[in-house]
C-alpha cells in the first residue's frame, strides 16, 4: 500500500514560490498544508503503509510524480478561502465519476468533522480541480477549514489542529483501505515465549540470522549457555548435537523438521525419587535406677557388636 501526499502550493519550477491563500495575519496555506502532510506521513508509516510527500507549486509536476511513483491513492491537503471572512467548515473533493474517490473522500471528511469539530460543509464531486483529474489512481482534496476565517486561521497556526488534521486524516484513511490504527500493539511475549520466528528450512552451520536466534534460544531454554547472536559457529553446532544425541536423533548437527520440533516439544519431566527413609528398631535391653549399672551394660552390648546408646528418662 502506498499513498502519494501533496501539500498543496509551493515552490515552482521557475523559481517563483506560491503560498497559496494567505490569512489575515500572514499564514500562509503552503506552511500549514506542509506540517499537515508530513505528520501525516509519519502516522501511514507507523501502519506499514509506503508514503511519499511532494509538495511542487506546478500542478502538472505533482501528477506526473504521483503517476511515475505509481501510489495506491493520491491526496492533495489544502486550505479552503473567501471573499467572506464568515465562511467556515470542512470539506473534501473527489472526481466526479469515481466511485472509490468518492467513498475515500467520505471517510476522510468524516473524521475530520469528528476530529476537528468545525462545520460539516460535505463531500463534493468535481471535474474541474487538475490534480484530481489528472493523477490515474482514486484521488481526493480536502479543504481543512478556511484560513480566510480569522478563527478558523488561529487554529491552524497550532501545532494542535495540525497534528488533529493529520490523525483525522490518517484514521480516515486507514478506516477506507482496511488498515488498523494505530497500529495494534504485538501481544506480549510470556516467561517462555521466543521472540524469534521459528524458520521455515533447515539450518546449518555457518548460517546467520534469526533463524539462528531460534536455535539458540531455544537450545539455551534447554539448559546451553549460547550467545544468541545470530550465527551458526562451532559452540552453536555442539549444543545442536549434544541436544540431537539426548532426544533420540541423528547427531548431524542440521536442525532440519526432526530437531525443531524436538526443541519445541515440552521437556519431560523426570519423577522425582522418593527419598530413602532409614529404618531403625530400637530395642530396650534393660532398665536400671544406676548409671554404673546402665553402663556397664552398655560396655556389654557393645562388645557383642550392637550399637547403644543410654537414654535417660526423667520420672
Amino acid at each position: 500500500m502506498k499513498i502519494f501526499i501533496n501539500p498543496g502550493h509551493g515552490q515552482k519550477s521557475n523559481g517563483v514560490y506560491d503560498p497559496g491563500a494567505v490569512g489575515a495575519t500572514g499564514l500562509q496555506e503552503a506552511k500549514v498544508t506542509l506540517a499537515i502532510g508530513n505528520l501525516l506521513s509519519l502516522k501511514l508509516q507507523s501502519v506499514g503503509i509506503g508514503t511519499r510527500v511532494y509538495q511542487h507549486g506546478d500542478l502538472s509536476a505533482i501528477c506526473n510524480q504521483e503517476n511515475a511513483w505509481g501510489g495506491d491513492y493520491f491526496i492533495s491537503i489544502h486550505c479552503n478561502a473567501h471573499n467572506d471572512r464568515a465562511a467556515n467548515g470542512l470539506e473534501t473533493w473527489y472526481y466526479q465519476g469515481s466511485t472509490r474517490g468518492q467513498a475515500l473522500a467520505r471517510s476522510v471528511q468524516t473524521q475530520l468533522v469528528k476530529t476537528l469539530g468545525r462545520a460539516d460543509r460535505g463531500v463534493k464531486s468535481t471535474t474541474s480541480l487538475y490534480v484530481l483529474k489528472n493523477t490515474r489512481v482514486p484521488s481526493v482534496l480536502p479543504e481543512i477549514g478556511f484560513i480566510s476565517n480569522l478563527a478558523e486561521e488561529a487554529l491552524m497556526k497550532t501545532v494542535k489542529w495540525q497534528e488533529d488534521a493529520s490523525e483525522a486524516l490518517a484514521v480516515g484513511i486507514c478506516a477506507y483501505v482496511g488498515i488498523p490504527y494505530p497500529a495494534k500493539a504485538p501481544e506480549p511475549l510470556g516467561d517462555g515465549d521466543c521472540p524469534y520466528s521459528e524458520p521455515a528450512g533447515i539450518v546449518i552451520k555457518n548460517n546467520t540470522g534469526d533463524g539462528v536466534r531460534w536455535v539458540q534460544w531455544q537450545l539455551n531454554a534447554r539448559g546451553a549457555n549460547l550467545d544468541v547472536d545470530g550465527v551458526f559457529g562451532a559452540m552453536t553446532e555442539i549444543a545442536v548435537m549434544a541436544f540431537q544425541r539426548e532426544a533420540g536423533l541423528v547427531a548431524d548437527g542440521v536442525v532440519g523438521p526432526l530437531t525443531r520440533a524436538a526443541l519445541l516439544a515440552k521437556p519431560e519431566e523426570k519423577e522425582a525419587e522418593e527419598p530413602k527413609i532409614l529404618y531403625r528398631v530400637l530395642q530396650q535391653r534393660g532398665a536400671f535406677t544406676s548409671r554404673e549399672e546402665a553402663e556397664a551394660l552398655q560396655e556389654q552390648l557393645i562388645a557383642e557388636g550392637y550399637p547403644v546408646m543410654i537414654i535417660s528418662d526423667s520420672q
